[in-house]
């Protein structure tokens, strides 16, 4: 146990050295400050990233169900929308499962609300769900206002987020007042009455939601309970406490033959068995809920704010180069004071200083440095995380006074630096004769610059290495930006929500008159985006269907655009038997 005469006087050494060598002192702690605020930062992004949906009180227990759909040889699907059959299936099948809950996303909506004064308020909202009585006995979205139970009792009943009842609302009451939702077609819609609020979605919620509609406003999704193709759900199910997963999971791939055989006759017109024995595929599949920010195989889905596991992992590899190259810069400056600090390590060593306590003075030196950096990199990154929050759309913060876990971290990173970056003194610094020190002659020297050198080439591979990386990025940026994606992206205008208008051909005449515009087309989905698919066969050359996407689009799409023919012709607007008429890329035809 050092004395505190002993530990004053290497704190007065400490400030001694760090007055008399500034230039020095400063480098170091700027090197360190700005190492130990990326971490922080680093590390409060992927903490972020990796809490996804853990707020669910049963999260290791919910699972969302996925298929697996084989097609061709070619086209092996994984997603997670089913048909309302998969649910009722669910639920008869296996008694493992506690409650299954389905949702879907019905689209955008127009959504007005006539205030006392008469004001009309509306707003369009693109985060809309439709959800059963089940929602929130599943999930952990507490309502601050209205019944969990009764909520979706009724048809025609919405619940909203707290922040977008004050968009139509202000101060006034919700529960129960009527509000409408009309299509972005400029449909009237229908009348909804709001019976709950509740707390705004977590932003660590894979489910990004502001309005809940029931489920029962939607009485054709009732009609085919049956169906196993219409696959527009989203369905989650808890399993009992004591439930094994593994046997879940051998149960759910016999369930498709049992259950799904109706809807494969009358989609596809043949046998469970033959459907099987054409080379296709249906299978189910479970995912914990805590996986689907970050899946480990990609799940095509309703989801749009998902994760990416390669760059997690990017960054935490990021971090820790940082932090070594911190302590390595560390390192390589205090070698570059090798001869002033052997000979006062020699003088003290000749004044009765042992090694141990010259190792224990380099450590406390060191974890002083840190320590003032720490200090000031939690400055630092509260100054650049409103910033980097703006980047990445988060809203990432920390508070050492609640979170002791990080305070926990951040301590063992800075006494983890503190034994790296002290680690040379402790070992060359102590292994010389003080005398031969004093006189020039010491044999540290010399090894101290070989472990000098090592340290300096160490900076420099690892520099290297990330130019290589900075110039793999920017050659993939260049690429994503100069590849031809088969139309002329440049000089494109897309005007969204524009089916609102009732005469889309008077809109696209309109804008032919604008000055400078060369073509304008009216179509359901503009590239890369394409929001409708179904199945197709080839009359003449087999009964198989085929998924594929297709767009719905007047005879100015392909001009407009810029499309290449390769063959046959476009569309023609004095052709009336061209309704009936398709155009398909290269793609396409190979796969028909």
């Amino acid at each position: 146990m050092k004395s505190p005469t002993m530990i004053r006087n290497y704190v007065l050494l400490f400030a001694r050295n760090l007055q008399r060598q500034k230039l020095f002192s400063i480098i170091n702690l700027l090197g360190l400050t700005v190492s130990i605020a990326s971490t922080l930062i680093i590390y409060l992004y992927v903490a972020h990233e990796f809490s996804y949906d853990h707020f669910h009180p049963h999260s290791d227990r919910l699972y969302r169900v996925n298929q697996t759909l084989i097609w061709s040889e070619d086209q092996n699907t994984q997603f997670s929308r089913t048909g309302p059959g998969v649910a009722h299936a669910l639920k008869e099948e296996l008694p493992e499962v506690a409650l299954v809950s389905s949702f879907h996303t019905p689209g955008d909506f127009i959504v007005s609300y006539v205030a006392p004064s008469g004001k009309v308020i509306a707003f369009e909202e693109n985060k809309v769900l439709a959800a059963d009585s089940n929602f929130f006995r599943i999930f952990h979205f507490p309502l601050i206002q209205g019944n969990e139970a009764s909520a979706f009792a009724q048809a025609n009943t919405l619940v909203m987020t707290r922040s977008t009842a004050s968009k139509y609302f202000g101060a006034e009451n919700p529960i129960g007042k009527m509000v409408r939702l009309g299509g972005l077609n400029g449909s009237d819609g229908q009348t909804y009455e709001v019976t709950g609020i509740l707390e705004d979605v977590p932003d660590n919620s894979t489910m990004d939601f502001e309005i809940l509609l029931s489920m029962k406003s939607f009485p054709w999704v009732e009609r085919t309970h049956w169906s196993w193709v219409w696959t527009q759900l989203e369905t989650f199910v808890l399993l009992n406490p004591q439930a094994d997963i593994n046997v879940v999971r051998e149960k759910l791939k016999t369930i498709p033959r049992k259950r799904a055989e109706e809807s494969i006759q009358a989609a596809m017109g043949m046998t469970y068995d033959e459907y099987i024995r054409s080379g296709k595929k249906w299978e189910l599949f479970l995912q914990p809920i805590t996986s689907l920010h970050l899946p480990e195989q990609p799940v095509t889905g309703s989801f749009s704010n998902m994760g990416n596991r390669k760059i997690i992992y990017s960054f935490i590899g990021a971090a820790i180069f940082i932090v070594l190259l911190s302590c390595v810069n560390f390192m390589n400056l205090s070698t570059a004071q090798f001869t002033r600090r052997i000979k006062e390590a020699s003088v003290r060593k000749i004044l009765g200083l042992g090694k141990k306590e010259l190792s224990v003075s380099y450590f406390i030196e060191a974890l002083a440095f840190c320590f003032i950096a720490l200090i000031s990199a939690l400055a630092l990154a509260q100054l650049l995380l409103p910033g980097f929050n703006l980047i990445t759309g988060k809203s990432l913060a920390f508070n050492l006074v609640s979170d002791y876990t990080l305070m926990a971290g951040l301590f063992g990173l800075t006494v983890l630096m503190a034994l790296l970056s002290s680690s040379y003194p402790a070992l060359f610094l102590t292994a010389f004769n003080p005398v031969n020190a004093l006189k020039g002659k010491s044999k540290a020297g010399r090894e101290g610059n070989t472990f000098r050198n090592g340290l300096v080439i160490f900076q420099f591979s690892v520099s290297i290495i990330l130019l290589i990386c900075t110039a793999i990025v920017f050659q993939q940026l260049k690429y994503v930006s100069e590849k031809d994606l088969g139309f002329d992206r440049e000089n494109l205008v897309v005007l969204y929500h524009a089916e609102a208008v009732k005469n889309g051909e008077s809109l696209v005449s309109a804008m032919e008159t604008v000055p400078g515009a060369i073509n304008a087309s009216w179509c359901t989905s503009a590239p890369p985006t394409v929001f409708g698919g179904d199945s197709f066969s080839a009359e003449g050359v087999n009964d198989l269907k085929f998924p594929l996407d297709y767009t719905m689009a007047d005879e100015n799409y392909i001009p407009t655009l810029g499309i290449k023919m390769r063959y046959g012709r476009n569309f023609q607007a004095d052709n009336p038997g061209d309704s009936m008429r398709v155009v398909l890329n290269e793609s396409a035809v190979l796969r028909i």
